[in-house]
């Protein structure tokens, strides 16, 4: 049983404390799986102001396996690949593709407006690639398709105490310890 809260970098942290540290982060969705590298030829819409963005692939098929996890239509992509950054973020798969029609990534509800990028994380469930949460470098001004983003990673794992580079956004996230810096 853990009494009083964590008030250095490797103590425990109660639940309560936990919860009360990250009440308010602006958490997405999790991830099924994260490109580990940029999509295949595909072609980006911002929609309207980011609100139904989408990636389209520019041939017909089915859309690739993404570090050796097969996506099904509706399930959570963080894209953080692509050449263009404007065009990373998180997509639900909204169309598979096949012979005679081309993969559709759309933006998530969840993270598809300017407001909805500093500040936010989301936690990756499957793949091989090394990280496991990801979380947004945005600490100023964005525009949804226009400002560069690249989401940062920490190959921190439940139990492990890595802790992410210390920064004005950043989020350290161990089994350990949460703390944000706001």
């Amino acid at each position: 049983t853990l009494v009083g809260n964590a008030n250095a970098a490797l103590h425990a942290v109660p639940l309560q404390q936990l919860l009360d540290m990250i009440e308010g982060l602006p958490s997405k969705v999790s991830a099924e799986v994260r490109t580990s590298a940029a999509l295949p030829s595909c072609t980006y819409n911002n929609g309207a102001a980011g609100v139904g963005a989408t990636l389209t692939a520019n041939a017909n098929g089915a859309f690739p396996a993404q570090d050796s996890v097969t996506l099904a239509v509706g399930q959570y992509l963080a894209v953080a690949d692509q050449a263009t950054q404007q065009h990373n973020g998180l997509f639900v798969l909204t169309q598979l593709g096949d012979g005679t029609h081309p993969w559709i990534l759309t933006r998530a509800s969840v993270m598809d407006k300017d407001t909805e990028f500093a500040g936010a994380y989301v936690f990756v469930k499957r793949g091989t690639f090394a990280s496991r949460f990801l979380y947004s470098t945005v600490t100023g001004s964005f525009t949804v398709g226009t400002t560069a983003f690249t989401w940062g990673a920490s190959t921190s794992t439940l139990g492990s105490t890595d802790a992410l580079p210390e920064g004005s956004t950043n989020l350290y996230h161990t089994g350990a310890r949460v703390l944000a810096t706001v």
